[in-house]
């Protein structure tokens, strides 16, 4: 299980950089065994704490949703790897740090995670695959962001479920203020990733018109409403009531926990 720290009573420490070949001068400065030299990575000498997994296999391609829980010193992200393939090969990345899942590599945003608190934006849902992977990289800086500290990872817990369908009722929405177009409106879920089944049910309008609601896309949730008013078929906006199922939104929090959203 590749990472770039040591164990001490079960808390996985970051190595550093630094060599005994570095550590001149006066010796009552070095009080810790991670020390870091040479070029600045992320604003600073150094490198992430960083921990990975060894492949898991679910027995078989299957859909799961993911379950986290990250105990750490410092500030962490949880990188999930998912494929078909025994080796990885050919593998999709959910939330990565670096641009090749090394703690070396290029950050992929432009914030190192010192700055950045999870929570604001989910990058992760459920996924159907044989074999998934897990890295968990942990930054720790002072607090002017200057200078890396011990960053350490403490515990973690991986679970990846069997999905649960997730329902979702929407009452009296007004199709014109959601976004896209009159063509192919997005339904704006708080509580479904990726739709199951949707029903859709639309509200009179006119005397004589007759409103058939459609959807034009389960993987991008979207829908229209169809007017016949006698003599014509057009494309409209109007009120429509939603009853939907599928895979639950996976939240984010800054305690490092990933998982469904729950009621």
């Amino acid at each position: 299980m590749p990472s770039n720290g040591y164990t001490e009573n079960n808390v996985l420490y970051v190595d550093g950089t630094a060599t005994w070949a570095d550590l001149t001068g006066n010796w009552s400065t070095y009080d810790s065994w991670t020390q870091y030299t040479g070029a600045d990575y992320g604003g600073a000498p150094g490198v992430p704490l960083r921990y990975q997994t060894a492949i898991i296999d679910f027995g078989e391609v299957k859909t799961v949703v993911p379950r986290i829980t990250v105990g750490t010193t410092g500030d962490s992200l949880v990188t999930i790897e998912y494929s078909n393939n025994a080796d990885m090969s050919g593998a999709t990345t959910m939330s990565p740090y670096t641009s090749d899942n090394t703690d070396t590599g290029t950050l992929t945003h432009f914030w190192v995670l010192n700055w950045c608190k999870p929570g604001y934006i989910s990058e992760y849902e459920d996924f159907t695959a044989r074999y998934a992977r897990v890295t968990v990289y942990v930054e720790n800086f002072n607090s002017d962001g200057t200078e890396r500290l011990a960053p350490a990872l403490n515990n973690l817990y991986i679970l990846f479920e069997n999905p649960v369908w997730q329902e979702e009722k929407l009452y009296d929405q007004d199709t014109s203020t959601y976004s896209g177009s009159v063509s192919a409106r997005v339904i704006p879920f708080d509580l479904i990733t990726n739709l199951k089944g949707v029903f859709l049910t639309a509200h009179k309008a006119g005397a004589n018109d007759v409103l058939s609601p459609q959807v034009v896309s389960k993987s991008n949730k979207t829908v229209r409403l169809l007017k016949y008013d006698g003599t014509s078929v057009a494309e409209t906006d109007g009120t429509i009531d939603i009853l939907a199922y599928g895979t639950p939104i996976i939240d984010v929090f800054e305690n490092g926990v990933i998982r469904p959203r729950e009621i």
